[in-house]
């Protein structure tokens, strides 16, 4: 074994640079794998931690004070898997809040936070003593959107604004982010009366934390909870479930942790195929070494064991320094999920990931290496003395500088290329790889930051530029007026009302006629035109196998009608669970449903704010409420933005590394290779920078090529591709912009990137002396 250390160690300071890169490859691959795996293993589970040590209760149902009657809590008790049924006050009202400067439509649920009760504890990540007359405890979540202690808290609701100041953060499990629909603020007991004395008192309820034997069971029991209420309700109620909290809350992370996944299994293959390259490049320089080897008596296996096991060491170390590194770069990851999950994810050393990461890319490496040098075992040793050089095995001398026309300069470079196939066959598939991910980045930024419409219909209902909540839709005249405004396009009412399907509370998405739309959820057949039709959400399809032209049963309150499915939609604020109805369709379950949600599309959507403000002047007692849907689609894209950018820049820094790395692996290998044929065409009076040219040159057919394959393949499916990472949102169907300026910008970019690299690396050639190696 003391033998083998030393050709280990003799190997590795001789090609110390090559090995260096090699490790730092593999280092960033660890890093980013450990990063996907920590995610993806732990997130959801540190959701369930929160869950639990907040004691939150797996079913939470709420019903309004005239539905409630103790009677539901005694029947709700006898429902298998249920272990008790606590209750607090609350008042749930629908209104709208500023989120990083903008209005925001969601309800609030106001609750004593005074009020003893068992279940569904907070958890206070920040607060401080401020004296003041309307104290808030809220939502984490609202840290990440404009918020900090001591700052006014506005909820605005029948042009009623309730203000208090916000003296600390809490996690929430049940109610903590907007992605659920409704958002929890806490009250000191004296607030909590006040406003219970203020508002009407039809907003009054009852919360109901269910604790289970079993939370698996949650979504079970809430189908039981809803039949029980199915039809007896007059006002709107509200079940939500462990299950559901936690898709929700987790769907974010699930999509970045499949990321890094995906990117770590680039830069592995990779890895893999530098392993490959410098084992095969080994066998051939140390060719001679290994016939002595075997000359003297050493077996194969013994051999292929001295060449791959510098692999294997560099491989572990590269590793665990890459394991250690990813614990570096998890705060910024932490902190962009928790502004969308609102509640903190603190990771600790995860043994499992970090053993996963480390044995997973050593074995991938050994294996490799493996497969490349067994080709050892069937080399004689006669053979190996020789070079490798078997009797009348000479290659064809394509390129032959007597009979090849042209530019000198161009032919050598042609003819480096043919004799260099198996390291440009490597860089051929790294620049192909790199041009993927770099468009994959550029694709996701673009339709983001730049031309955001694709990635909001993918992932929202239809937004307006102003959206009103009118006191009386019957007002002909008044939409008349707002019609005839030479600035506004055309108007639309919109609403959204809750309807029970398959057991489950669903949103219902309503307007009078589909086609006015400016565009279209349903990923497959058509919307609802009829009163007797309906579109379901992916969700749906999924769980109940539905088909189009199937039936099935809407129940809202006590009446429980049939549809006919026309079309399946999408929407990840819904997470695919989720309808369409036409007005006369909702109007069959719901006969009192009015209409109240105007969506107003304007000409010049630039002074929304101005336009508004216009509005509630002239219509002030029209106008209930208002929402600035330029801004706020802004301000809700930021966090999207801001990952999106992160993305990005990762991608193109790691892009531009790995070119960097690999082109330092080959060019150093082309020089060390071919030095004597560097050396004579130096004696014969070519100069240093032509032969860096020449080098350079050669290098160039294969990027080309590498780069027009991978855009070929990013414009080809790189929205199947993308629709496949963001199908665990709810997103079916997705047409993200590909622009051919980008695209040709990504490659262009890659390609001078790739060949001012191999021109600086190829600067070694100055040390190439034909004296030198003629003494040598």
């Amino acid at each position: 074994m003391g033998k083998f250390s030393i050709i280990t160690l003799s190997k590795i300071r001789k090609n110390k640079g090559q090995y260096i890169t090699f490790g730092i490859i593999l280092m960033i691959a660890a890093m980013i794998l450990n990063l996907g795996l920590m995610i993806k293993r732990n997130f959801q589970d540190s959701f369930t931690e929160k869950w639990d040590h907040y004691d939150t209760a797996d079913v939470t149902a709420i019903l309004m004070k005239p539905d409630y009657s103790p009677d539901y809590v005694q029947q709700i008790e006898q429902i298998k898997h249920v272990k008790a049924v606590g209750t607090r006050e609350c008042i749930w009202m629908s209104g709208s809040y500023k989120m990083n400067g903008s209005q925001f439509d969601m309800d609030n649920i106001f609750f004593n936070y005074d009020e003893a009760h068992e279940y569904s504890k907070l958890g206070i990540v920040k607060e401080k003593e401020i004296t003041c007359e309307q104290p808030a405890y809220v939502s984490y979540y609202l840290s990440f959107a404009g918020y900090d202690i001591g700052d006014t808290y506005v909820f605005t609701t029948n042009n009623v604004e309730h203000a208090f100041t916000i003296v600390g953060f809490v996690e929430d499990m049940t109610f903590g982010t907007q992605s659920l629909g409704k958002l929890g603020i806490y009250l000191p007991e004296e607030s909590f009366q006040e406003l219970k004395d203020s508002v009407n008192q039809d907003n009054i309820g009852t919360c109901m934390d269910i604790k289970l034997t079993d939370k698996k069971e949650s979504k079970a029991v809430t189908a039981e909870i809803t039949d029980l209420l199915s039809g007896k309700m007059t006002e709107k109620y509200s079940v939500n479930y462990y299950d559901y909290c936690k898709q929700v809350r987790t769907m974010t992370a699930s999509v970045g942790g499949m990321c890094f996944l995906a990117f770590a299994c680039v830069i592995g293959l990779v890895s893999v195929l530098i392993s490959v390259f410098r084992i095969n490049n080994d066998i051939e320089v140390e060719m001679q070494n290994m016939g002595v080897m075997k000359a003297v008596g050493y077996k194969g296996i013994q051999i292929i064991f001295s060449t791959i096991v510098s692999y294997i060491v560099i491989a572990f170390v590269a590793s665990v320094i890459g394991v250690g590194f990813s614990y570096l770069a998890l705060p910024p990851v932490q902190a962009a999920f928790d502004a969308q999950t609102g509640f903190c994810w603190q990771q600790g050393f995860d043994v499992v990931s970090s053993l996963l990461t480390v044995c997973a890319t050593t074995v991938i490496i050994l294996l490799s290496s493996y497969l490349a040098a067994r080709k050892i075992r069937r080399l004689q040793a006669i053979t190996a003395l020789r070079g490798g050089v078997k009797t009348h095995n000479f290659k064809k001398n394509y390129f032959a500088m007597d009979q090849a026309k042209g530019n000198v300069n161009i032919v050598l470079a042609l003819k480096n290329i043919v004799a260099n196939g198996k390291k440009n066959l490597l860089l051929l598939l790294v620049i192909m790889a790199t041009t993927i991910s770099a468009v994959f980045a550029g694709t996701m930024y673009y339709n983001m930051a730049v031309e955001p419409k694709a990635f909001l219909e993918a992932i929202s209902e239809p937004i307006s530029d102003v959206g009103l909540t009118i006191a009386d839709s019957d007002d002909t005249q008044f939409l008349e007026e707002i019609e005839q405004d030479d600035n506004v396009d055309f108007t639309l009412y919109y609403d959204s009302s809750k309807v029970t399907i398959a057991q489950e509370e669903r949103r219902a998405f309503i307007t009078a006629d589909f086609s006015k739309m400016d565009y279209s959820i349903c990923y497959e057949g058509r919307d609802p035109i009829h009163n007797n039709e309906i579109a379901i959400g992916s969700k749906l399809v999924e769980e109940e196998n539905y088909k189009i032209g199937d039936t099935i049963r809407v129940t809202s309150g006590t009446i429980e009608e049939e549809y006919l499915i026309t079309g399946f939609i999408q929407s990840v604020n819904e997470q695919g669970s989720c309808v369409e109805l036409t007005e006369e369709g909702i109007k069959r379950v719901n006969p009192s449903f009015k209409k109240s949600q105007l969506n107003i599309y304007l000409k010049d959507n630039t002074k929304t704010g101005a336009y508004i403000k216009e509005l509630q002047e002239q219509y002030g007692e029209q106008i209930l409420g208002t929402v600035d849907g330029v801004k706020s689609t802004e301000s809700a894209m930021q966090v999207f933005i801001r990952i999106a950018g992160i993305l990005a820049v990762i991608i193109i820094v790691i892009t531009i590394a790995l070119i960097a790395l690999i082109l330092f692996i080959l060019v150093k290998t082309v020089i060390h290779n071919g030095k004597v044929n560097l050396g004579i065409s130096k004696a014969i009076g070519y100069t240093t920078r032509q032969l860096r040219l020449q080098t350079t040159m050669s290098f160039l057919p294969v990027v080309l090529i590498g780069v027009i394959l991978g855009g070929f393949f990013s414009y080809a499916f790189m929205n199947s591709s993308i629709v496949l990472l963001f199908h665990v949102l709810g997103v079916m169907k997705l047409t993200f912009l590909l622009p051919i300026p980008m695209l040709i910008g990504v490659g262009v970019g890659i390609l001078l990137v790739s060949l001012c690299i191999a021109y600086c690396l190829s600067g070694r050639i100055r040390k190439i002396s034909a004296y030198e190696l003629i003494q040598e």
